[in-house]
C-alpha cells in the first residue's frame, strides 16, 4: 500500500527524485507508474474515439496517442502543486 499512497503522491504532489544513478527506487518507479497510466489512459481514449468512427483516424492514431497523452500531462501538472518542500 505505500507505493499506492507513492504513486498517488506523484499524481497530486512534487516528487523529488532521490536515487543514485544507476539505482532505481520506489519514486522512479512510482514515476513510471505515472506516466504508463496517463499513455494507457491517452491510448484508451484514442480506442475509444476510434471505434466511434474507425475512419476519423487512419494512420494518424499514434499522433493522436501522443497528443492525448501529452494534454492529460500537462493537465496533470496543472493540478498538482509544484511548489518546492519546505
Amino acid at each position: 500500500m505505500d507505493f499506492l499512497k507513492t504513486v498517488f503522491d506523484v499524481f497530486t504532489k512534487n516528487v523529488d527524485n532521490t536515487s543514485p544513478s544507476g539505482k532505481i527506487d520506489k519514486n522512479d518507479l512510482a514515476k513510471i507508474t505515472k506516466n504508463a497510466l496517463i499513455v494507457g489512459a491517452a491510448a484508451a481514449l484514442s480506442a475509444v474515439l476510434a471505434n466511434v468512427g474507425p475512419q476519423s483516424f487512419g494512420t494518424y492514431q499514434p499522433l493522436i496517442i501522443l497528443g492525448l497523452s501529452a494534454a492529460l500531462d500537462f493537465l496533470n501538472k496543472m493540478v498538482k502543486s509544484n511548489q518546492p518542500k519546505e
